[in-house]
């Protein structure tokens, strides 16, 4: 037992300064730590140590092999020349990606037999008592390009340095007549173990681990007999899981990561990206990469993001918005005009008395003017119909408006109304005159044709560029309607 808590001890300190010196490597020292590169970035973001246990049998290959003969009289050592159970538990650090190092500690029992041509039966059993410290190389994972998710399956390749500890007990069996040979209290053996272990993630913290180790063996004494034919073999086969350490999010074992192809997807990211940048898909000015509204129609204005503008912020784009000077919060219908419930030109925003009756003459608060009780039309508000730049036709747009001027003159066919033509400033004085009266002319022309109202009511004039209602030319080539 001193030998094994010896092998313990000299184990746990050789593993703790090869990583001390990992760590050293790969960081600089401390001096460094400070600039770390992208590989330390990139590391940092998984798992690098483990714990893993494992259970299997044990087979011996040597001059006594398990399942030899199949034949056993030893009532006493029950020994079967087969499987043996073992164990292990591996604590792995891993350096990056590719390679790393894992310490191991092995129990387990080996037998084996052998019958010679004279019919003598040959047997023996050992505890074993086994630590190791190798090499880890992840050649199949870590080198994989594609862009397909990581694959949950892995396999690893290890190369180990160990010593054993081993107490045999043998006897020979002549004519039916077994003799015990008890050879010696124990003896240590250095030994060299290949290991090919097969890995399926079943969480990020968690794998399952199926493998095969070889064990060469720097002895022919662990079976017992030593024939000078060469030195013994020893074969542990297992399952078992690991265990990733780490903080949440980052327990993902670097086992499972495949750096190159992490960087080709990398790199076909920032391909499509430049595609992005260098594409300007609907003529915008704003490259697809940044455009929020890639399939904004031609000649539409936007802003940064590629969005159209929407200058009242009631969310239907200028392009689209009827009325795109709507007051900040009013509801408005789907072509962004404001709503207004009765009709009576004033927007219920402004509308102090929203349930007039249809035609009512209202002031521009939307209260109802009585004319038989002394009313002064001079306050009554009428709706304004606007004009496209250089136009004088009537939109779709404004046939709401138009519909609210002949109803309120339907409503009071006492009233007459004059049409003042207005323009924004572009152009001569003369030009914008002449402007403003085929706006007026045109919204007469409108209610006479589409509303029968009566030619005789309405008079025509025009302001020019002379009377702006705002900084905006959107607003100034208008049509005002003032009640006689």
């Amino acid at each position: 037992m001193k030998y094994f808590v010896s092998l313990l001890t000299s184990l746990t300190i050789c593993f703790s300064v090869s990583a001390q010196s990992a760590d050293t490597t790969s960081t600089g020292g401390n001096a460094s730590k400070k600039n770390t590169s992208s590989t330390e970035s990139y590391n940092d973001d998984y798992s690098k140590w483990s714990i893993g246990i494992h259970v299997g049998s044990n087979f011996m290959i040597g001059d006594l092999s398990s399942y030899n003969g199949f034949v056993s009289h030893d009532a006493n050592l029950h020994i079967n020349g087969g499987m043996e159970g073992a164990g292990s538990g591996t604590l792995t650090r891993m350096t990056n990606s590719w390679w790393g190092f894992r310490g191991q500690l092995h129990y387990g029992r080996l037998s084996g037999l052998r019958v010679d041509d004279n019919n003598t039966e040959q047997a023996f059993r050992s505890r074993m008592y086994a630590g190791q410290l190798g090499l880890v190389l992840n050649p199949f994972h870590a080198f994989r390009i594609s862009n397909k998710k990581p694959s949950r399956l892995n396999g690893l390749v290890m190369l180990d340095l160990g010593g054993a500890f081993l107490n045999d007990y043998a006897y020979i069996d002549r004519m039916g007549s077994p003799s015990l040979l008890n050879l010696d209290d124990g003896f240590f053996t250095p030994f060299i173990a290949f290991t090919g272990e097969f890995k399926y993630e079943l969480f990020d913290y968690l794998s399952i681990d199926a493998g095969a180790q070889a064990r060469m063996f720097f002895t022919d004494r662990v079976d017992a007999r030593m024939s000078g034919e060469g030195n013994d073999l020893g074969l542990f086969t297992y399952i078992g899981l690991t265990y990733n350490f780490g903080r949440k999010g980052k327990q993902k074992s670097l086992i499972f990561t495949s750096p190159l192809s992490d960087m080709w997807s990398i790199v076909k990211d920032v391909e499509s990206k430049m595609d992005q940048l260098t594409t300007d898909s609907d003529g915008d000015g704003v490259p697809d990469y940044f455009d929020k509204d890639p399939e904004t129609p031609e000649g539409v204005a936007v802003d940064g993001a590629g969005r159209p503008l929407d200058v009242d912020m009631d969310g239907i784009p200028d392009y689209m918005d009827a009325d795109p000077f709507t007051n900040k919060g009013a509801k408005v219908d789907k072509d962004g005009r404001e709503l207004d419930s009765d009709g009576d030109g004033v927007p219920d925003s402004r509308d102090l008395e929203p349930n007039t009756p249809k035609g009512a003459l209202v002031d521009v608060r939307g209260r109802e003017i009585k004319l038989s009780g002394g009313g002064d039309v001079s306050d009554a508000f009428i709706p304004q119909v606007y004009f496209g730049f250089n136009s004088a036709t009537v939109t779709a747009a404004n046939r709401d408006r138009m519909a609210t001027i002949a109803r309120i003159m339907k409503s009071n066919e006492n009233i007459n109304i004059t049409l003042i033509g207005h323009t924004d400033k572009v152009g001569s004085e003369e030009y914008n005159k002449r402007l403003g009266e085929r706006r007026a002319q045109a919204v007469k022309d409108f209610l006479v044709k589409n509303f029968d109202i009566e030619a005789s009511r309405i008079n025509v004039d025009s302001k020019g560029k002379g009377s702006p209602l705002g900084k905006f030319n959107d607003i100034n080539r208008r049509v005002e309607v003032r009640v006689n």
